[in-house]
């Protein structure tokens, strides 16, 4: 059915360009990691603590203090229209 005398050899040779090894940084550098449901991921290659600051609770304040801000200015319009009348 198949001839069996029929060999093929493939050889595949190919050319890989080594890259320089990288050295580790010996300076302190901080790494921030903006994301989407948190404000940002802080980190170091130093210190092994990680700063983790969730935009939820920022966000909440400071539509509060807004709130308060608008609140504050449609005052001083009222009082300043009752006193022109």
């Amino acid at each position: 059915m198949f001839p069996k005398e029929i060999i093929f050899v493939i050889e595949i040779l190919f050319e890989k360009e080594t890259k320089p090894k990288i050295k580790p940084c010996e300076q302190r550098v901080a790494f921030i990691d903006p994301g989407m449901n948190n404000l940002m991921t802080v980190t170091s290659n130093v210190f092994l603590i990680l700063l983790f600051i969730m935009g939820k609770w920022l966000n909440l304040l400071i539509n509060l203090l807004i709130k308060k801000l608008c609140k504050k200015i449609a005052s001083r319009k009222e009082n300043k229209g009752s006193i022109k009348s």
